[in-house]
């Protein structure tokens, strides 16, 4: 906008010269809140771009595992045996829960932010213990107490990749009366557990003797493995 403030007064006098400033002042005005405000001409709060801003992304890495760094995710892995982000038996709303502000989408690909070929699996990016209350030893105190059952085993069967990435779960503890009973309940052919150390885990299998012939079978980390180890 080029105004001649000059060419105005001489046909317009003083008042016309008033509303040149004035329109000046506008343009300027105009011009710095443009500079100023984020594009798209300063996005509202709710939109797709402020959204974005507070999503996860569950696989930083991009290696098609998703990522545990609680023991509250660790659990919600018992919904998703097969690892791809998505709820097919189970309780959602725990998995949600425990993997807050997901991206928006119908896949779990998208929302865990999983590559372009999906995930397969779970990954550990720190040491975990389930000595919650720092006393030494498990006990009601502790928050997967259970009333003295400890950790319910992840299964029917696990058939995804759990990478442990040199990390070490402490302190499990389990006692349950079940057929197979681990950290795992079995691992399926196509599971995958590598690189994970287990330490000061105690797992009790309390089925009653004279259900032997049900072959009980008890593991620290499975109860049954048909997958690589």
């Amino acid at each position: 906008m080029v105004i001649d403030i000059r060419r105005s007064k001489a046909r317009l006098g003083p008042e016309g010269l008033a509303r040149g400033l004035a329109a000046v002042v506008l343009a300027f005005a105009l011009l710095a809140a443009l500079l100023i405000l984020p594009a798209p001409f300063g996005a509202p709060l709710g939109s797709a771009q402020a959204q974005n801003a507070a999503v996860t992304d569950y696989d930083a890495d991009d290696d098609g595992l998703i990522e545990i760094a609680s023991l509250v995710q660790l659990n919600a892995m018992r919904w998703d045996l097969d690892g791809n982000g998505e709820v097919s038996a189970g309780d959602k709303t725990e998995y949600d829960t425990a993997f807050p502000n997901q991206a928006s989408g119908t896949t779990g690909q998208v929302r865990m932010g999983c590559p372009t070929a999906g995930c397969s699996g779970y990954e550990l990016v720190t040491d975990l213990d389930f000595d919650t209350s720092g006393d030494g030893s498990i006990t009601s105190a502790d928050d997967w107490w259970n009333s003295g059952s400890g950790w319910a085993p992840v299964g029917g069967t696990f058939t995804a990749t759990f990478e442990g990435n040199g990390h070490v779960v402490r302190n499990l503890f389990i006692s349950r009366p079940y057929r197979r009973l681990g950290f795992f309940a079995a691992l399926g052919s196509g599971a995958s557990v590598r690189n994970v150390g287990f330490s000061a885990a105690r797992v009790t299998n309390t089925t009653p003797q004279f259900f032997s012939h049900n072959d009980p079978r008890t593991g620290i980390l499975a109860g049954q493995n048909s997958g690589a180890v």
